[in-house]
């Protein structure tokens, strides 16, 4: 039987409900994205930050940490660059 959009959207909802009720994590559903690796002179236009300042925060463990995609390459994930500049904002919100 197929089911109307709101008639869906409401047995989502109704499932989404049902899980948080039974004290679930929000991992047990996921609605996965794909997972977007930025390289280095893209994390430096998006941040606005250079190369030493990136790998310095880095290591102070003030920035996100690269992941390594090969033997001699790395980048960033997105979500994580984003979220790192929210948090740079949020900061600059409060003072």
């Amino acid at each position: 039987m197929l089911l109307g959009l709101s008639a869906g959207l409401e047995l989502l909802y109704a499932t989404l409900a049902e899980t948080r009720a039974h004290s679930m994590t929000a991992a047990a559903i996921t609605f996965t994205a794909p997972i977007r690796i930025l390289r280095l002179p893209e994390v430096c236009k998006t941040t606005g930050l250079g190369r030493a300042m990136i790998y310095r925060l880095q290591a102070a463990r003030r920035f996100p940490k690269s992941v390594k995609i090969t033997e001699h390459a790395v980048g960033w994930i997105e979500t994580e660059v984003q979220a790192w500049l929210a948090e740079r904002i949020a900061t600059r919100q409060e003072v």
